[in-house]
């Protein structure tokens, strides 16, 4: 699936959380969310949460065939963005996910609870390593900002 596409899909999902909030309470419900709409946005495509093996679990997987054979993109969703712990684990992640994969790693950082420069550094530490790798910002109720 192309960078391109994903962040259209990301770009007009609009997450309905439970109750009256602005956002999902929690990742695992922006997860819970957001696989619901993938899979009917991508519908024949199979779509799961906990795609991988051992350590490198990422929080959903997509499989799709090509001409070089299957392919496994993932996605890592965060729910803000606001301190070095989070910074250091999410790149940590990045790195595992790139290791030995053919399809794309996409990351969203969801919710407005994200600190500018931890943005910035993900755009400086991957602006020119970005051909298998896509990050996202999902403010809460608006479209998808493009990071990387």
């Amino acid at each position: 699936m192309p960078k391109e596409t994903m962040h259209d899909l990301l770009d007009q999902w609009k997450p309905k959380p439970k109750g009256h909030r602005n956002e999902p309470a929690t990742e695992k419900e922006w997860e819970d969310l957001l696989l619901d709409y993938l899979r009917k946005s991508l519908p024949g495509m199979h779509i799961y949460p906990q795609g991988g093996r051992g350590m490198q679990r990422a929080d959903i997987a997509i499989e799709r065939g090509g001409l070089g054979g299957l392919k496994k993109d993932v996605i890592e969703l965060k729910k803000g963005l606001k301190s070095s712990q989070v910074y250091n684990t999410l790149t940590g992640q990045i790195a595992n996910y790139r290791r030995g994969r053919e399809g794309w790693v996409f990351v969203i950082i969801c919710g407005d609870d994200v600190d500018a420069k931890y943005l910035s550094l993900l755009k400086l530490l991957y602006k020119t390593d970005n051909e298998l790798l896509g990050i996202f910002h999902k403010p809460c109720r608006k479209g998808v900002v493009a990071v990387v």
